[in-house]
């Protein structure tokens, strides 16, 4: 009984927000709009642009970067308001630095360095 409700409440819930977005001027956008783009409740999200990209230069080892650029790096990436898994985060900050392979102390720095910033005040 319980599962019958619960799928006619999903698909009542499907049907209003394929309603909602027919009558509004969504429908242009909807081609574009990603799943990470969309609220729990079945509306896109408005993604922003990223702001300007900090000027941080690449260099040949992860140890010379700073923990203040690889933290500007993240902040830009994430500027975007975009919700990012750590793990695509590291994927997006490997090219940005100049690393073509993930080794094994590129990912513990940028780990801790994630780690740091999530916790930062």
């Amino acid at each position: 009984m319980r599962k019958d409700d619960e799928v006619s409440r999903a698909l009542a819930a499907y049907e209003n927000a394929v309603a909602s977005v027919d009558d509004s001027d969504l429908t242009a956008e909807a081609s574009t709009i990603t799943t990470s783009s969309v609220k729990p409740d079945g509306f896109p999200v408005k993604l922003r642009n990223r702001d300007m990209r900090p000027y941080v230069t690449q260099r040949d080892a992860i140890t010379e970067y700073s923990e203040r650029e690889l933290m500007a790096m993240i902040d830009w990436i994430e500027s975007d308001g975009r919700l990012r898994s750590d793990e695509e985060i590291i994927d997006e900050l490997l090219p940005e630095l100049g690393f073509h392979r993930r080794g094994a102390r590129i990912e513990g720095v940028l780990r801790s360095v994630l780690q740091r910033h999530r916790n930062r005040p």
